[in-house]
């Protein structure tokens, strides 16, 4: 479920917020000006959605390697270091 509340109930009430959070899974969206910027979820949805974030940064990351491959290969990182002359 989720809730939405204001900045300056949130500041009063935060113990409870957080506890509502922890044992009832329950969502904050915190609110400034009636604009929703914020919000207080529990951890595991926090988790799920790192979770997500590394799946899309894994995915990006083997598609740009393919691009690489495809485009004449990858180079080590000393190798980059010499070819722009920063190599000690």
């Amino acid at each position: 479920m989720r809730v939405t509340r204001s900045v300056s109930d949130v500041k009063k009430n935060i113990a409870e917020i957080v506890n509502m959070t922890c044992y009832t899974k329950e969502r904050f969206v915190i609110s400034k000006y009636g604009k929703d910027c914020a919000a207080i979820i529990p951890i595991t949805d926090l988790e799920i959605l790192e979770r997500i974030e590394d799946l899309f940064d894994i995915r990006d990351a083997e598609a740009a390697i393919k691009e690489a491959e495809e485009k004449g290969g990858i180079i080590s990182f000393e190798q980059f270091r010499k070819e722009i002359g920063v190599d000690n």
